[in-house]
Parts: structure tokens; sequence; C-alpha cells
């Protein structure tokens, strides 16, 4: 890890709706050298992990996805959240999963090595629980894939330095860079649920639709299908706390989501 970072720190905000979700994790990184925020990081080198999950589910899609792949009219007779992530990407059906972010100081490091350093945190957590895999060597041409209806969902393409089990992708993660802070934030599979994806969109091709069901079986993975028993959230939780400490050799100190809530001026 960059050794310049000087203090680590963690917020566990629970299960939040899918806008405050998002709103929260851009207000945080547009913000975070103001002053409110700075009181309480009490350094501009520091980073903020945050551990949350949905209710109800929700469906993101990339920053420049088009809307209209979505049903958004299925999605809201079932009370499903659809919203727009500050990151790219493509959609996600956020259900059964623990769900990261990490808004950081660059530090002077590159965005696509505090990639590597996120997902190093992971897999440390990760191996805590008795899941083992690798890291993605290379990318697919993202821009070519983005034009086909199977590439919909994001989980059915690993980028470089993905981690991946058995072969499958089981954490997605997006970037995004405002200045001198990075964004960081992803899914961690819990669960097979994200596969529903599938039963929100608005491809309505037999065809298509079935590809995109085989890809989202053949190409992603969820910790139930690995270990004998899934874990809790909680559980998960607090082995990914360790895995960042871990990794990076900082203890990771406990914050208020309503610190935050109030430095943003910021109800949710």
């Amino acid at each position: 890890m960059n050794r310049t970072l000087s203090n680590l720190y963690v917020i566990d905000s629970g299960a939040r709706s899918g806008a405050y979700n998002m709103q929260f994790d851009s207000a945080l990184a547009q913000q975070f050298f103001s002053e409110k925020i700075q009181r309480l990081l009490q350094s501009e080198r520091a980073a903020v992990v945050r551990f949350y999950a949905w209710s109800p589910f929700a469906i993101t899609i990339g920053y420049n996805q088009n809307i209209d792949e979505i049903d958004v009219a299925a999605c809201q007779k079932r009370g499903i959240d659809v919203v727009r992530r500050p990151t790219g990407g493509r959609a996600i059906f956020h259900a059964g999963e623990l769900t990261y972010s990490v808004v950081m100081n660059l530090c002077g490091a590159s965005p696509s090595a505090l990639y590597k350093e996120i997902h190093l945190a992971l897999e440390a957590g990760l191996q805590r629980l008795g899941v083992s895999g690798k890291f993605q060597k290379s990318s697919p041409n993202f821009r070519q894939r983005y034009q086909s209806a199977e590439a919909v969902p994001c989980f059915t393409a690993s980028a470089r330095n993905e981690y991946e089990v058995q072969g499958k992708k089981l954490i997605g993660s997006a970037q995004r860079r405002l200045g001198e802070v990075l964004l960081q934030h992803g899914s961690i599979l819990l669960t097979q649920e994200h596969k529903a994806l599938v039963d929100f969109l608005k491809e309505q091709h037999p065809e298509t639709r079935a590809a995109i069901r085989r890809a989202l079986e053949e190409k992603t993975l969820s910790i139930s299908e690995v270990l004998p028993k899934t874990p809790t959230y909680s559980d998960l939780v607090h082995a990914m706390k360790r895995g960042f400490e871990q990794t990076w050799n900082l203890p990771m100190q406990p914050l208020s989501v309503v610190d935050f809530e109030q430095a943003f001026d910021f109800a949710g």
C-alpha cells in the first residue's frame, strides 16, 4: 500500500436505499477536502471504506449507460430502486451482496495501482472466510463489448486486476477520479440473487435474453456457491475490515454515518 496514507476509517451504514447509497458515495468524494469532512478525518491523506447493503433491492446503471435498457416499470412494480452510479460500467442488480466503497486521497498513486491494492485487501478478507481465487490479468475491449445487447449486465466480463474465483467473477468494481480524490465501489456477491437482473431488462428477444442468462450462469460466482455455509452480512464486514488492515498495515478507525450526513447536510 502507498505508505503516505496516514489514516484509514470505516463506516458500516447497513441497508439503505439506492438513492442514499449513490448520493453518499458521491457526496463524500466531491466534498472530501472540505473543512467539515477534514475535521472528521483529521488528515488529507486519509481513506474511508464504507460497507453497505440495499433496502429495497436496487438496480444501478453505469454513469453513461442508457436507462432505456432497463424495464423501469417492472422494477417499480416489484419495489426495486433504479439509480445511476457516479462511476462507469454496466447494470448490476444489488440483492444478496455486500457492497463496499473506498474514497481516498490518491496520495500520488495512480487509479489503476489503487484498483489493484483495493482488490488485494478484498482478497485478504475473502481468504479469512476460506475463499481463494486469483486476479484477472487482462481486460476485454469494453468499448466494443458495450455495443452488444448481451453486455448490459456488469458481471459478464472481468477487467484487469479484478478478483475471480474458479475462473468466475465474484467481485465487480468501478472507479472514478475527481481531481486528487478516488472513488471506487463494488459488489461482493454473497448469493445468486444478482442473476435476476435479466428479469428487469427491456431486451425481449428470446435468444438474447437466453444468452444473458447463460453468461451470468457461466461467468459469475457467489460466496454461497463456494463455502458450505453462507456467511452473514456481519461476518463478511468483519472479514473485510481485517483484510484492509492486514493489506494496508493501518488500523481501521470507526466513524459514524450520522457525522457524515451532518457534514454533507444530507439526510438521505
